[in-house]
């Protein structure tokens, strides 16, 4: 597993490096270049072929047999029970914070190539600290979610990801800009593994299905609420990038100061889940790293029965 993990980050890394040096050699001078739009479709033309291999490679993947899915009563009345309602609190904080996360998020990449007429080598050099400081920081967050719990690292790194925007603020070149990256990546790696342990301690595997298709409907509408909030509420009132991204992290400070009081008294629950499941890339957020979704064994569907 660990092999396997050290070849995909290495290979995305590849990959980054590779367009950024079409994009470089095809419009060197950045998004004005005449040569911007040939990389572009070149890139798009690429990643079309690469993702339908993806797609059949994932399609011929072994998946654990399905067990069926939970009855709606029953999983109605888990909702209802103590473990359940700590579940939904935590999607409801999840969702919110990702609410004001998307103020701001779809602007760093416009800032960097227009705001900072980065290069498209600085551009990748940029995206490459982020995912490679998530790479870097994945094991220690996991080793102290193991010995001290998930709570405090998903507060902690919530409070790390509202700062996110601050670097930004001030940014004027690749310096900082790298700094702010390091800071994203290494601050999503923990909130989302600790995210996701707390989920998977506070459910049982047949509800699983449900916690995370709402968890997927709660961020998906967020996100999109969210963009939609900057681009036609806030951006236009605002002078640029720089305040919006200040908005945002004052939005996102809010929402964290405020998750330790909604998740009070959030119990520990069995970390058995965690430790069988295992784990498939399915995305590469932009700025923010991989996307992963956990594969649970056989054995996890014993839990049933507690």
């Amino acid at each position: 597993f660990s092999f396997r993990n050290r070849f995909i980050y290495l290979a995305t890394c590849l990959g980054l490096v590779t367009g950024g040096l079409i994009m470089h050699g095809r419009a060197p001078g950045g998004t004005d270049a005449p040569g911007s739009a040939a990389a572009f479709a070149i890139l798009l033309g690429l990643a079309t072929v690469f993702r339908l291999l993806s797609c059949g490679l994932l399609l011929a993947s072994p998946e654990p047999e399905f067990r069926g899915l939970l009855p709606r009563r029953q999983t109605l009345k888990a909702a209802r029970t103590r473990q359940g309602g700590q579940a939904l609190r935590l999607l409801m904080v999840g969702s919110l914070f990702h609410f004001t996360v998307y103020w701001s998020s779809p602007y760093f990449a416009p800032f960097m190539l227009e705001d900072l007429r980065f290069t498209y080598l600085q551009y990748v050099t940029a995206s490459l600290a982020a995912i490679l400081a998530k790479m870097a920081a994945s094991l220690p967050w996991g080793r102290i979610i193991d010995r001290q719990g998930a709570r405090g690292v998903f507060l902690a790194c919530m409070v790390c990801v509202a700062l996110i925007p601050v670097p930004w603020v001030f940014a004027q070149g690749l310096g900082v800009v790298i700094l702010a990256q390091m800071l994203s990546g290494a601050s999503w790696s923990g909130f989302e593994v600790g995210y996701l342990s707390l989920l998977l301690e506070n459910s049982r595997s047949r509800e699983r299905p449900y916690l995370f298709a709402l968890q997927s409907l709660g961020h998906g509408w967020m996100q999109l609420a969210g963009a939609l909030t900057g681009s036609l509420l806030i951006l236009p009132r605002v002078e640029g990038f720089r305040t919006i991204f200040a908005i945002s992290a004052a939005g996102r400070m809010v929402i964290a100061l405020i998750a330790p009081l909604v998740l009070a008294g959030l119990e520990k629950g069995s970390g058995a889940a965690l430790l069988r499941s295992g784990w498939r890339m399915f995305g590469l957020r932009a700025h923010g790293g991989f996307s992963v979704r956990p594969v649970l064994s056989d054995e996890d569907h014993e839990e049933d029965g507690r």
